[in-house]
């Protein structure tokens, strides 16, 4: 088995503003680091524009508590208006403690997650594979 070494590039950074239409790269879907605005650019054609992941990603931070009895699934509704029945939200763990737990302990949890969204709102699923009790931190994006 070959190993190869890869290098990472990093993105050309230029002093540009969203709308700005030099400098011209000539390909659209160029994609620079404006050192202007601290983000990513991309080049439509026309002018510089701010790329979908520098404009769209938004994280929440929530907590949920399993409450005392030991379960191995639980279901939370967790409430926020920028949620719709169309949007798709992605759930996962944050490695912050939650109340009352200490630092690193979510790691012995291996807890997956699934939201279904609706207005105004999302309900959460929870699925353990061993037994959980008590509070956690999760991390979740609208889409």
């Amino acid at each position: 088995m070959a190993v190869k070494a890869l290098d990472f590039i990093a993105l050309r950074q230029i002093a540009v503003n969203v709308g700005d239409t030099t400098p011209n790269p000539g390909v659209a879907g160029a994609i620079a680091w404006s050192t202007t605005i601290t983000a990513e650019v991309i080049w439509n054609g026309s002018s510089w524009q701010r790329t979908s992941l520098a404009t769209a990603l938004t994280l929440t931070q929530v907590e949920i508590d399993f409450g005392s009895t030991p379960v191995r699934s639980a279901r939370f509704t967790v409430t926020d208006a920028a949620v719709s029945g169309g949007s798709k939200v992605a759930v996962w763990e944050s490695g912050v403690a939650a109340t009352g737990r200490a630092d690193g302990d979510h790691l012995w949890d291996s807890i997956a997650y699934a939201a279904i969204p609706g207005t105004g709102q999302f309900t959460l699923d929870a699925f353990a594979t061993g037994f959980v009790v008590g509070k956690r931190n999760v991390i979740y994006q609208i889409g």
